[in-house]
């Protein structure tokens, strides 16, 4: 069986950016509920399946750094606060590229949980060194996104962040944890509500907008 999200090093990070006030306690119903949801999602991402054990994800825990820290083919979390109010405030983010004072990258959180699964898969092949540790990354950029139809489902994540607005150090999220984190339930949408957004989004991957 795999380790449940709720065991993983990236959850007490999300809880001290705010998160914890938003989604269910571990070992409380709702947590044991969310986690039998996603558990069989989970276990058809066989890369981290293999890579799913305790003791890795001791040795190589997820951690806060600083904006210059980010580096383009990881995935980051942090407290964001957009001048609008239409945004995710929690973002959980595979980031594509970064100047000194933005950052462009895929917001997992925009997609229903097989549709952001399902473009996670589609991007292993993408992922190096194997097997997946500390140094393993996503080799992907937006020219190839807009450039291969199989990603089309990338187009509602796209989102462009300005550092001046994080209200937290990022999370470097390790790799040993992505699929647990992408699956995570730390998304705060504020202007939509969560079956709005996914409904737009569900249907923009269908009308195949690249």
């Amino acid at each position: 069986m795999l380790n449940l999200p709720y065991h993983a090093t990236f959850v007490p990070l999300l809880y001290k950016i705010g998160v914890h006030s938003l989604q269910p306690q571990p070992g409380s119903k709702e947590a044991a509920a969310w986690a039998a949801t996603t558990q069989d999602l989970l276990s058809h991402v066989p890369i981290i399946q293999q890579n799913s054990i305790a003791a890795q994800y001791q040795q190589f825990p997820s951690t806060f750094l600083s904006p210059a820290g980010i580096f383009p083919g990881h995935f980051y979390s942090y407290r964001y606060e957009a001048i609008d109010n239409n945004y995710d405030e929690f973002p959980i983010v595979l980031m594509l590229s970064k100047t000194r004072t933005h950052c462009l990258g895929l917001n997992f959180h925009y997609l229903p949980y097989d549709l952001r699964l399902a473009l996670f898969e589609q991007f292993m092949p993408l992922i190096a060194p194997i097997p997946v540790s500390l140094l393993s990354r996503i080799y992907i950029t937006y020219q190839r996104l807009t450039s291969i139809t199989l990603y089309r489902a990338f187009r509602p994540c796209l989102k462009m962040y300005k550092l001046d607005r994080l209200k937290s150090q990022p999370i470097f999220i390790t790799p040993m944890e992505w699929a647990a984190a992408i699956t995570f339930p730390s998304e705060r949408f504020l202007g939509k509500d969560i079956k709005t957004v996914w409904t737009e989004s569900t249907l923009d991957v269908k009308r195949g907008r690249i």
